[in-house]
């Protein structure tokens, strides 16, 4: 019984990190998209 909480609880955190990641990784990706054609105009 434990053992099936612990794994949900760090599946879910894992989740949790690489949602955070991945807007992280949007967010760049949209600054630097807006900065380069800042640039180019």
């Amino acid at each position: 019984m434990l053992l099936i909480s612990v794994t949900v609880e760090s599946t879910l955190i894992f989740t949790f990190t690489v949602v955070m990641l991945f807007e992280d990784y949007l967010l760049i990706r949209h600054h630097l998209l807006r900065s380069s054609f800042s640039g180019r105009a």
